[in-house]
């Protein structure tokens, strides 16, 4: 590939030939019979790492994703670009890099998509950590990606939480494994010296499901919230190369507003689960039941509605204070971060202004509002230095 500059120009009318095998990269103005479709390429594509593209090359191949929406015109280009470097990164890949992007790709759309701007290293490493995420969640839920629960789900959790930890415990010792999933995080945890409490404080989140902890105030909720959520934000943000405390709990603020809208959109899924996490507070202030049989009553979805916004309102804050982490990242990072919020808190928001209905299907954004929103993120990342600092107090504390 070569060296990018504002001079290099790209055609806007793409030949077929220039889509060759790996290895036989074809001038991208091949075949371009109007000099007057040539573009420069910081009009094409407003992202400085072009001009670098073997240390930033997550760009083209995030073109192919981000950009693929946008159809004709001045944009598609970069789509053979893309191509040309997707087919070369996918042969590099080792196995276990691999699966954990096929699990962020089939478990999250939204954080596979946000994650796509994260330069190749790191965006591996960010994938591989979510899968090893993703299939704790799993096992201890009876599910595959976060859906079709088995009926007895609750049946051996305790002991299959014993089978994760032992297996977490082994991973991070150094034994080897040829389990993807632990393999993976095994990797990830020495790339970046995370410390080892922090999958264990996931498991213990975990935990708290297969005891079926009741959540009496928003307190407990937000700990509950923190041990699932929460610290996988401090160990991504680890990867992204923080370390200083300040900054770190800004990262598990936006984990706990992640769970707290997750908790928000999933009310009815998990009462049909027998399973009630709108903490008891919220749910008595609203006059909403707090079993998970009343709950699924169609007459006490408005109550329940509300109680639920209650909860999103909690969550608006630690999205504030999440935002005054980005300030410490770089470029690439602070995107992928602020995409990653944006995408998330609209799903409160469509709960917000759907009302009880919501509920009648999956609540969430359409492909292309995501993308929209994924692109929305570039200006907050750019501007992230003039984010204000805000006061924590009051806020919850990381263990």
């Amino acid at each position: 590939l070569p060296l990018l500059s504002d001079k290099t120009r790209f055609s806007t009318k793409r030949s077929a030939s220039r889509h060759k095998s790996p290895g036989t990269v074809q001038p991208l103005t091949a075949g371009c019979s109007d000099p007057s479709s040539l573009r420069p390429v910081s009009e094409l594509l407003p992202i400085q790492c072009l001009r670098e593209p073997f240390k930033y090359s997550a760009a083209f191949e995030s073109v192919d994703y981000v950009f693929a929406k946008c159809g004709s015109g001045p944009l598609k280009p970069l789509k053979s670009l893309s191509f040309v470097w997707g087919q070369f990164y996918s042969t590099t890949m080792d196995a276990v890099a691999a699966h954990g992007n096929a699990s962020i790709k089939k478990g999250s759309k939204s954080f596979a998509l946000a994650s796509r701007v994260l330069p190749p290293a790191l965006r591996d490493d960010a994938a591989m950590l979510y899968a090893w995420c993703r299939y704790c969640d799993d096992v201890i839920d009876g599910q595959e990606m976060g859906h079709g629960q088995i009926e007895d789900y609750k049946t051996g959790q305790g002991e299959r939480l014993d089978m994760l930890r032992k297996k977490t415990r082994a991973a991070l010792s150094g034994e080897p494994t040829d389990d993807p999933v632990f393999a993976g995080l095994a990797r990830v945890v020495k790339t970046h010296e995370i410390d080892h409490r922090h999958p264990f404080d996931l498991l213990k989140g975990f935990e708290m499901d297969a005891d079926e902890r009741v959540y009496n105030s928003v307190d407990e909720i937000l700990d509950y919230s923190y041990h699932v959520a929460g610290v996988v934000g401090v160990m991504m943000a680890n990867i992204m190369g923080v370390r200083d405390d300040a900054t770190l709990d800004r990262a598990s603020d936006l984990g706990l507003a992640f769970q707290l809208t997750n908790i928000a959109r999933d009310v009815i899924d998990d009462a049909k689960a027998d399973r009630v996490f709108v903490p008891r507070d919220l749910l008595a202030a609203a006059d909403a039941p707090i079993d998970a049989l009343s709950q699924l009553d169609r007459a006490n979805w408005p109550a329940l509605h509300k109680a639920a916004c209650a909860q999103l309102d909690i969550a608006e804050k630690y999205y504030a204070s999440a935002r005054v982490g980005i300030k410490e990242l770089d470029f690439r990072c602070a995107w992928a971060i602020s995409a990653a919020l944006k995408v998330y808190r609209e799903i409160g928001e469509t709960l917000r202004e759907a009302g009880p209905d919501a509920w009648e299907g999956r609540v969430g954004a359409s492909k292309g509002r995501k993308v929209a929103l994924a692109l929305g993120a570039v200006g907050p990342a750019m501007g992230r230095r003039k984010v204000e600092i805000t006061d924590r107090s009051g806020f919850y504390e990381r263990p």
